[in-house]
């Protein structure tokens, strides 16, 4: 099941009921991205490396009613720093995502739905682009206000078919070994409020 769970911005002081608002987070290092999937003979995590800097994101958003439409806010994640179990799956991956030609993936949060409910569903519309195709998902979200030290927490997880993206699922040992078409993708980030100083 696509779901997301969010710590997020909304929490903080400075967030207006009208008209948009820009604010800059950071992500910082001790965040966590992986790619998982499956093949005809075992399971495999591929996850996310050498991001030792914090990144300064922008997020643009406009509160409307009990929802908050979303602009330029794109996080681009590099393919070339996925590092997964085994160095053939490694070079697979990287492959069949199409890493020389795109080799960023992109995720921009849009809207989010019934922000405000305290019970029931809510809902994030999420335009993910890999290997240069962009498709928007509408995604189960549940918002946890944890906080600590300033920093937010967002856990984001979802499952695609690989061939949504124009991606054939990779194969190995002359068609022996087959990755199934389904792939989760999983999110642990830690942001923190880029203060008007800093």
């Amino acid at each position: 099941m696509r779901y997301i769970i969010l710590a997020f911005i909304f929490f903080h002081s400075s967030m207006t009921l009208f008209g948009q608002v820009t604010q800059k987070v950071y992500i910082l290092p001790e965040s966590k991205i992986f790619l998982d999937g499956e093949s005809n003979i075992n399971t495999f995590s591929c996850e996310l490396c050498n991001e030792s800097e914090r990144t300064v994101l922008s997020l643009c958003y406009q509160p409307q009613k009990l929802s908050y439409i979303f602009d330029q806010n794109q996080y681009a994640i590099s393919v070339d720093n996925f590092v997964c179990d085994n160095k053939h799956i490694t070079s697979d991956l990287k492959k069949a995502l199409k890493m020389d030609e795109y080799p960023y993936m992109y995720l921009q949060l849009n809207k989010l739905i019934d922000f405000g409910k305290s019970q029931g569903n809510k809902q994030a519309e999420l335009s993910i682009t890999i290997a240069g195709v962009t498709n928007d998902y509408c995604l189960n979200y549940e918002l946890k206000p944890s906080i600590e030290n300033g920093e937010f927490l967002v856990n984001l997880a979802s499952d695609f078919d690989m061939r949504e993206f124009g991606i054939e699922p990779p194969t190995a040992l002359m068609g022996l070994i087959k990755v199934k078409k389904d792939i989760s993708i999983k999110l642990h980030l830690v942001l923190a409020i880029v203060q008007d100083d800093l």
